[in-house]
């Protein structure tokens, strides 16, 4: 087709580069913009958007485009970006009507994320597909405990009904364990969520299944399943002649072995046929040829003429060629087209049964949701794609339906962020609803950044538009465009976020690794970076280059292993034969967590270096600030620690980081199952299911739980050595009363049979507990029992480890809510299939942006955030490849992977799908984690640092060496493939850089010896022979005499006896209330407030419940007062009769609305109240317990009288007063000491007076007929603190005080 391409001026002093203002204004075509790091492209998108919506001569309303991103967080971004600059645009144009509608239109328009947009597409279209509109959206726990509960239903149910020698026995025979059918379980659940991501799963399945059917041997040359291997083959022999090439090339040098020549001349032409027979021949071509493969046997190299390393070199490159040679002619093609297709068409019925099993499985699923009214977000793409598809669609072609058709209709341009994280059934959405002629879909995104593989996105789908899309030249070229693409592709290549440094290294490396066989894409002139500007250029010498520092555990102190080179070195272990590494996790072992702790001291020393702390008087280094234009010292937060895998090595990193004074934060939030509270609580629940589990007893017992020492768990297992550890504990608890002396081993350790007695009757009760009570209960009441909880508190990180302890209590509530299956065995199974399957429950903690703190984050977080400084560690860990040793592996391409079975012997063996599958599966890893490195490099805006281990750095380094001098543009790809850890790919490309001349270019590189970040034995004080004694006696506990009268023991005696001289200050309370403190002085009638209604009681509670207060009393202290808060009655209680406390309030409010006249009836009063009670300032029910002949009595009296005459008045005012600790605490707190006590109270009513002012308290006490005077005095102490209060805040004296009682309109005098 012809395209006619006409690209709009772009604006003088423009800030666009042409390629961003073609992405901006381009249109006619599908687009795809290939945005590198750092290139801008969320800037292009919104102001492609912005320019769409707000140019006026080609309207185009907001709601007529659908922006999806990655995130809810990205989405609302852009749509606040997008109304910003609508503001901004509205500002220059206030005129303008149609952007007034474009900001009144944006609340509706569909930025969004897709799995949001497939929502409003399920919620509109619900009834098409027979759904409740009702539905809501099931939570991860939720989904994860229907699916178990689904499937085990559906395993019960075929068990019952086929019986032992039924498909589903059959099936578990083969593809479950030994002691159960777990893995079965788990392989149906992987099959479903692998389909799932197929826009048709269960097409997919059966497909997958048939292929098995359909193997023949004579066809077999022609699957996808042998042109995979051949073209691994390939790759193959290219890298053994790449070996045996750079062996001759060393031959020929001098001092080089010569005798040597010719048999690697014969040994490099036996490989080229071999190659050759692979890139044409047939099945038995390739098995003659590898049949055929020989290597001779070298001439001796006689004299001193031959140079022995480079002779050994030689040797060591031939040996490699070799084992792989050999590795090919060992793994395939050992058997023949007919034995393998023999295996297919045996194990063809178990593919079919395992594809229905699942497929019933999905439909069971469904079913079990939709009885619950609940989604997935599974659910939501594949019920949108239901609705968007026609009825009559096929797998081969997609018919849009009416829906589809609507949507089209509405959006006229679509926009997809991270389009290279898009998966398959997402890709068959858009393409419903997008337009063919012309296209209208805006993808953006950097397939170099795709690294989610592992949530099932499909970067290919990418690839290919970049493979076939038209490619953009330039904003000159006019006219009409012959091609035969469906869209246009658009190239970011500036880089806006790097210093040049930066951006060269990244060129550096991935020009060297990154190819199409390799890394799925040619890293060629359109996909490097280009650096963007706007940095000032660094001087000499250049603190911004790239620096790799290689930790060599090899190393030693002597000669000059410190000494500066020209180059750096890899990690960790070698891969395996079979091409296997340590899993991801702490499995990993020992090894890594040193590594990492290594790792972490030398970045710490590197970060006090930057920071001008490391005691060497240098200046910090300096970060550049592009808005202010200038720089400034670095600060904490600018630096971020990244790892691949953080879960596991991030607490080392922190702990080193820690202990070195640098501030460090890691998100955790992943580790929830591998938290220590945790584990000692399922461990505690587990026992309690079960206490025949040695691993969970021991560990229980060894926890701060029952606080056994590891020397009283061996004691224990003396006890019993036969059984399980459950039956030696309850030995050892017994062994007391035995009368066998053989069976008393816990009196060598005085307690630690009654303690196991102790924990024995403990656990009993709470298994009895766990057999009537709910999960919730039954863990707070351990938490209670146990103290668990409160010891956890006061660990570091305290909030955080109640945090998961209340989670827990949580999440096993939830079970049983969500579950109708119960009790603690149950939901220990379901934890235990989360933690099998990699699933976690913890929950994420987060950090403000702006805590100055260094960052440690994991690679994939880091995606699309930049920093200044980044340390890349932990770059000589080995690739994770459990995935590539399943017992049954899945590809989307290849299907099912099983392994062969044999019934009767149990032999199992990989079938051709699965070696197939397995190679594929690693090439894919490997341009995963190349992707990965990607990102990491990518995010350093002034500063990089490589960081790895090695176990013998000269080594490493001298193959890099070698490796590096054949490289010809780019490392041999075979050595690419042959990769186990990024520094394989770093370590040639820092040999080639630490050799460039250009500052700008070049990086320091620096081996150091590991002894150099840790303890030097000669750092450790040697251990005298007669030392020995004293720390054997130390470690028995023994009395050492001697050492108690050195002037260290005494000055260490005297810290540890040292007494706070305020002790008695810190055990009473700091701030009180008057009432607390007259309580505390009269505890005897302050006690009686809660059975008594005597003449005190009344208005004790009233007044404690007007601030907040009650008193109790400590049973161990006489006359000891606390205060506790007090909550006021409900509602509802107070409809009956108020109590003594409601009654005092009531009062109270109506004195603060009296008015101060003088003549006041009781009929004003009557008046005064229903008007209160109108503007809802009192309750009706107050209301009635107002007695108004009692205030207008009040208002009889002279103390009114001279209220009404005062010359001011207040009424309820509230006051904090300090007074002397002592004068509260007398006894406690000593006279001289200086410690103050802070008290608040509320004064009912105070009014001035010539001379002074007048203190007035209004008590509702019930006096019975008794003394009021008497009465009064129990108010004294309250009234001269007020009194008190007044005068000291006030400056003013309080000449009279009194206290007024309501009943019996009484006032007695008290000041």
């Amino acid at each position: 087709m012809k395209q006619s391409r006409e690209w709009p001026a772009k604006p003088e002093n423009s800030r666009w580069t042409d390629e961003q203002w073609a992405a901006i204004t381009a249109d006619g075509s599908h687009l795809l913009v290939a945005a590198a790091a750092g290139s801008g492209k969320t800037a292009v998108l919104v102001e492609r958007i912005i320019s769409r919506i707000a140019d006026e001569q080609r309207p185009l309303d907001v709601d007529a485009m659908l922006v999806a991103t990655f995130t809810k967080a990205a989405a609302a971004e852009m749509k606040e970006r997008i109304r910003h600059a609508l503001e901004e645009a509205l500002e220059s144009n206030p005129e303008s009507r149609h952007l007034r509608r474009q900001i009144a239109l944006l609340p509706r328009a569909s930025v969004t994320t897709l799995h949001s947009f497939c929502l409003e597409i399920v919620e509109r279209y619900a009834p098409l597909i027979e759904l409740d509109p009702g539905f809501r959206m099931a939570n991860v726990t939720e989904t994860e405990l229907l699916r178990m509960d689904t499937l085990d239903e559906l395993f019960e149910e075929r068990y019952e009904s086929e019986g032992e020698t039924g498909v589903l026995a059959s099936l578990a025979d083969h593809f479950g364990g030994e002691r159960s059918d777990e893995p079965l379980h788990r392989l149906v659940l992987e099959l479903h969520e692998f389909a799932g991501s197929h826009p048709w799963p269960e097409y997919w399945l059966h497909q997958m299944a048939e292929d098995f059917r359909q193997a023949q041997a004579e066809t077999l040359l022609h699957t996808l399943w042998v042109r995979s291997l051949r073209e691994d083959a390939v790759l193959l022999l290219q890298g053994t002649l790449h070996l045996l090439r750079g062996a001759l090339r060393i031959a020929h040098e001098p001092g080089g072995p010569e005798p040597y020549i010719d048999t690697l001349f014969a040994d490099i032409d036996g490989m080229e046929k071999v190659a050759e027979a692979f890139r044409s021949g047939t099945w038995e071509d390739w098995q003659a040829a590898v049949a055929d493969i020989s290597f001779g046997r070298l001439k001796p190299c006689k004299g001193d003429d031959y140079d022995v390393a480079l002779i050994e070199r030689v040797k060591g490159l031939r040996d490699t060629a070799k084992k792989a040679a050999v590795r090919l002619s060992e793994e395939w093609l050992i058997r023949s087209p007919e034995q393998y297709a023999a295996e297919l068409h045996a194990l063809a019925p178990a593919m079919k049964q395992l594809a229905e099993l699942a497929i019933q499985f999905g439909e069971r699923f469904e079913l079990a949701k939709r009885a619950k009214g609940l989604l997935d977000f599974g659910d939501l793409e594949h019920y949108a794609l239901r609705i968007l598809r026609d009825p009559s669609s096929t797998p081969e072609k997609a018919v849009p339906s009416l829906a589809a058709l609507n949507f089209s209709e509405r959006f006229a341009e679509i926009y997809l962020d991270e389009y290279q994280d898009t998966n398959e059934v997402q890709e068959a959405i858009v393409a419903l609803i997008s337009r063919k002629e012309p296209g209208n879909v805006f993808m953006v995104g950097d397939v170099k950044q795709s690294i989610y593989r592992f949530r099932l996105a499909e970067p290919g789908l990418f690839l290919n538009k970049y493979k076939t899309y038209e490619a953009f030249s330039s904003l000159t070229e006019t006219g009409d465009v012959a091609t035969d693409a469906e869209g246009l592709r658009i190239d970011l290549a500036r880089n806006f976020r790097s210093r040049r440094e930066i951006v060269n290294a990244v060129n550096h490396v991935f020009r060297l690794i990154m190819r199409e066989p390799v890394g799925e894409m040619n890293y060629d002139g359109r996909a490097e970076l280009i650096y963007g500007e706007g940095y000032p250029e660094a001087g000499e010498p250049n603190p911004y280059s790239v620096e790799m520092i290689l930790l060599d555990t090899a190393a030693r102190s002597d000669g000059d292993s410190q000494a500066e080179v020209e180059s750096a070195d890899s990690i960790g272990a070698e891969a395996g034969e079979d091409g296997t590494a340590p899993t991801e996790g702490m499995a990993e072992g020992v090894e890594d967590v040193e590594a990492a702790q290594l790792e972490a001291r030398c970045i710490a020393t590197e970060i006090r270096r930057l920071m001008g702390s490391d005691g060497n008087d240098q200046v910090p280094f300096a970060v550049y600030d592009g808005k202010a234009k200038l720089h400034r010292p670095v600060q904490y937060r600018d630096i971020v620690i990244l790892l691949r895998a953080v879960t596991a090595l991030a607490p080392a990193f922190l702990d080193e980081l820690k202990a070195a004074g640098i501030p460090a934060y890691a998100d955790l939030a992943t580790g929830y199952f591998a938290a220590t509270e945790v584990d000692i609580m399922l461990s505690l629940l587990a026992i309690i299911d079960n206490p025949h589990q040695d691993i969970p007893l021991a560990g229980v017992l060894r926890s701060p739980i029952a606080g056994f020492t590891a020397e009283q768990l061996a004691q224990i297992r003396l006890a019993e050595r036969n059984g399980s550890f459950w039956e030696a504990v309850n030995a050892a608890a017994t062994s007391g009363e035995s009368a066998d002396p053989g069976q008393r081993m816990a009196k060598n350790n005085e307690g630690l049979a009654e303690a196991l007695a102790t924990f024995v009757r403990k656990l009993d009760g709470w298994r009895d507990f766990a057999r009537r009570e709910p999960l919730g209960d039954l863990l707070w009441m351990l938490y209670r029992e146990t103290g668990y909880y409160d010891y956890a508190g006061g660990l570091p990180g305290g909030g955080q480890r109640q945090a998961n302890l209340r989670a827990l209590v949580n999440r096993a509530v939830q079970y049983e809510r969500s579950s109708r299956f119960r009790g603690l065995f149950r939901f220990l199974r379901f934890l235990g299939r989360m933690r099998d399957t990699g699933a976690d429950l913890g929950a994420a903690r987060a950090l403000g942006e702006s805590e100055n703190v260094v960052r440690i984050v994991s690679i994939h977080r880091s995606k699309g955030l930049e920093f200044p400084v980044v340390f890349a560690a932990g770059l000589g860990r080995n690739f994770n490849r459990r995935d590539l040793n399943g017992a049954f592996l899945k590809h989307k391409k290849l299907g099912f992977g099983p392994r062969m079975v044999e019934r009767d012997t149990r032999v199992t063996y990989p079938t051709l799908p699965q070696l197939a599958i397995r190679r594929k599966l690693a090439a894919e890893m490997l341009a995963e984690e190349m992707r990965v490195l990607y990102v990491a490099l990518t995010r350093p805006k002034e500063k990089l640092y490589l960081i790895g281990t090695s176990k013998d750095a000269a080594k490493q380094w001298e193959q890099w060496r070698e490796t590096a001098a054949m490289t010809e543009g780019s490392l041999p790809t075979y050595s690419v493939a042959a990769a186990g850890k990024y520094l394989d790919w770093l370590g040639p490309a820092a040999v080639l850089a630490s050799e460039i001349a250009d500052p700008s270019r070049k990086w320091i590189c620096r081996i150091v010896p590991s002894i150099t970040y840790t303890r030097l034995a000669s750092e450790v004080k040697e251990i005298k022979p007669d030392e020995g004694q004293l720390w054997n006696a130390v470690l028995n506990g023994e009395r050492m005499e001697s050492a108690a009268a050195s002037e260290t023991a005494d000055r260490v005696a005297r810290i540890l006896s040292w007494e706070y001289k305020d002790a008695a200050a810190a055990q009473v309370a700091a701030k009180t209330s008057i009432t607390a403190l007259k309580n505390r002085l009269h505890a005897t009638e302050a006690l009686s407030i809660s059975d008594r209604s005597d003449m005190v009681s009344d208005e004790q509670q009233e007044r404690h419940a007007a601030e907040g207060w009650e008193a109790t009393e400590d049973d161990n202290s006489q006359a000891h007062v606390t205060a506790s808060f007090r909550l006021r009655r409900p509602r509802f209680m107070t409809a009956r009769q108020l109590t003594a406390a409601e009654r005092g309030t009531a009062f109270h409010l109506v004195m603060q609305h009296l008015p101060i006249r003088q003549g006041t009836t009781v009929e004003q009063i009557d008046a005064l109240l229903d008007r209160l009670v109108e503007v809802r300032i009192l309750s009706a029910e107050q209301r009635q317990g107002v007695n108004a002949s009692e205030l207008a009595a009040f208002c009889q009296t002279s103390l009114y009288a001279r209220l009404c005459q005062a010359s001011q008045v207040w009424r309820e005012v509230p006051f904090t007063y300090g007074i002397q600790a002592a004068d509260v605490y007398p006894g406690v707190i000593e006279r001289s000491s200086d410690e103050t006590v802070v008290i608040q109270g509320v004064i009912d009513c105070l009014f001035a007076e010539e001379g002074g002012l007048v203190l007035v308290d209004y008590k509702t006490d019930v006096l019975k007929g008794a003394d009021g005077k008497e009465a009064a005095e129990k108010h004294r102490f309250q009234v001269e603190r007020y009194s008190e209060a007044v005068e000291s805040i006030m400056g003013v004296p309080v000449k009279e005080a009194y206290v007024y009682f309501f009943d019996g309109g009484i006032d007695v005098r008290l000041i």
